[in-house]
């Protein structure tokens, strides 16, 4: 999005340097590349849901973490990469909104 080439195209280069780096370098390189390719749907979110860098990277993590959580369990699941993404963007952006409400903005209720 940065560099105006929109996110697919951002998530289809991350898959492709993914897909032919991790492989031939790590032991794991097949799974580290689906993940890097997972996580990088996550970042397919649009900016209104997960604003900037941090909260992105966030997602991007979680999406880590339920890929290694959800592997031994959902082998051959069609989709998975996609809805792990998409749970790990509700995720991010229900504990954005969880901390909106919990810690209120020092300006709420302050009228000028």
């Amino acid at each position: 999005v940065g560099l105006d080439h929109g996110p697919v195209v951002g998530s289809a280069i991350v898959g492709l340097l993914a897909g032919l780096v991790c492989p031939p370098l790590l032991a794991a390189g097949d799974t580290v590349a689906a993940v890097a390719f997972c996580a990088s749907f996550a970042g397919m979110a649009t900016p209104e849901r997960i604003p900037g860098t941090g909260a992105m990277i966030v997602a991007g993590a979680v999406s880590g973490l339920v890929f290694v959580g959800a592997a031994p369990y959902f082998v051959g699941f069609g989709g998975k990469l996609g809805t792990i993404a998409f749970t790990a963007c509700l995720f991010t952006a229900g504990i954005r909104s969880l901390g909106k409400t919990l810690v209120p903005s020092p300006l709420a209720g302050v009228s000028g």
